[in-house]
């Protein structure tokens, strides 16, 4: 049986990283274009933050339909925000406390993907490289 090197395990285990990282892109794409087809937007003022834990968390105020959505859990954080600071959400239509940030979910699908493509790449590269030696 072949002598399995070291090289050639980090080579494959670039590629699985990229592999597992460009279907989590995948499905996170899928539920941003989901939820972007059931959404609209509107303007939500930031009602409280709470730096305190150690996961920061925004809460916001918005209206939809005449009806007041008080305190409502934002899935974003920046240092930058301030209580009273107005921001753009998405809400599904069929349950309007389910919020984003406009334009969130797309972003972290393509980042998931460009390091999917280079952890694949460098995978690859590394091992034709290393095997062109032998």
């Amino acid at each position: 049986m072949k002598n399995i090197s070291k090289t050639s395990i980090f080579c494959f285990i670039l590629v699985l990283i990229g592999i597992g990282l460009l279907t989590g892109a995948y499905f996170v794409n899928k539920d941003s274009k989901e939820f972007k087809k059931n959404s609209k937007t509107t303007v939500a003022t930031i009602s409280k933050i709470d730096r305190l834990s150690s996961t920061k968390k925004v809460y916001v105020n918005y209206t939809v339909d005449g009806q007041e959505y008080k305190d409502i859990k934002f899935n974003y954080y920046s240092k930058s925000m301030d209580v009273g600071e107005t921001l753009n959400i998405a809400y599904n239509i069929n349950n309007p406390t389910e919020i984003e940030g406009e334009g969130s979910s797309g972003m972290a699908a393509y980042i998931m993907m460009l390091l999917g493509i280079a952890f694949s790449f460098f995978g690859i590269f590394f091992f034709v490289l290393f095997h062109k030696k032998e």
